[in-house]
């Protein structure tokens, strides 16, 4: 007996049919958004038992699906597409993450007490902590940049170089310009909060708030707020 289950996401579709433990996980496009669906594709037969169904991660453009695997008694792995990867202690089931155009996948695992970002199957070295959601990938999914800490530091890793070491990363500061040339973020340095906009670090301020972007659209501007005693300054473009 076999049972469908249709996940709708704008105008394409995921079809998980379901049979005797195993499941065939396909990417279908229907016609138009309210006819039958009428093409599909295998993306991969899952393993019902070994499988975690919290951790199934779909691409934007809903051809690629990644999923944890238990790979033994003591280790996981990731499965993209139906390729097996490296197998670790543990994965974050909610750290799966596609770059915007599907072709990159990264998550978050765990080796020998050691936080891991792997990213296109290439591991990084082992850190202390890896910041909470601070991992993102440029608009055209062409870079990356995460926050990462080590013996007390704190590190912006961007498409795998570490920044110098700072006290802390602001949470959620990360910014991608729109055109993926520029990174920015917010660290602090001793007492103070700086702003590194493509590894050029500004002067010194009591607090620095961004907005909903650093960038403006045509990714040749900045603005942000600074607060340094009692005064309270815009910046733009430095």
């Amino acid at each position: 007996m076999k049972r469908g289950i249709r996940l709708h996401t704008y105008a394409n579709a995921l079809v998980m049919s379901v049979a005797f433990g195993f499941a065939s996980v396909c990417a279908a496009e229907p016609t138009n958004t309210h006819s039958a669906l009428s093409s599909k594709t295998i993306l991969d037969t899952v393993n019902l038992s070994t499988w975690n169904p919290r951790s199934l991660t779909v691409s934007p453009n809903i051809r690629n699906i990644a999923y944890i695997q238990r790979a033994s008694d003591t280790k996981v792995q990731i499965v993209h597409d139906g390729r097996p990867g490296t197998r670790f202690d543990s994965i974050k089931a909610d750290s799966l993450i596609f770059s915007p155009d599907g072709q990159r996948l990264a998550y978050q695992a765990t080796q020998g007490g050691k936080k891991i970002l792997v990213v296109d199957g290439s591991a990084s070295t082992g850190f202390d902590k890896i910041l909470e959601g601070s991992f993102a990938f440029s608009h055209d999914g062409k870079r990356y940049a995460y926050a990462a800490q080590k013996k007390r530091k704190w590190y912006v890793v961007v498409d795998g170089e570490q920044s110098p070491p700072y006290r802390r990363i602001a949470p959620y500061s990360l910014h991608f310009s729109s055109n993926g040339k520029q990174v920015a973020y917010i660290a602090n340095t001793g007492s103070k909060q700086v702003i590194v906009i493509e590894g050029q670090v500004s002067s010194k301020y009591d607090n620095i708030w961004i907005g909903t972007s650093l960038f403006d659209s045509s990714s040749t501007r900045t603005a942000y707020v600074t607060q340094l005693g009692p005064s309270w300054t815009v910046v733009v473009d430095g």
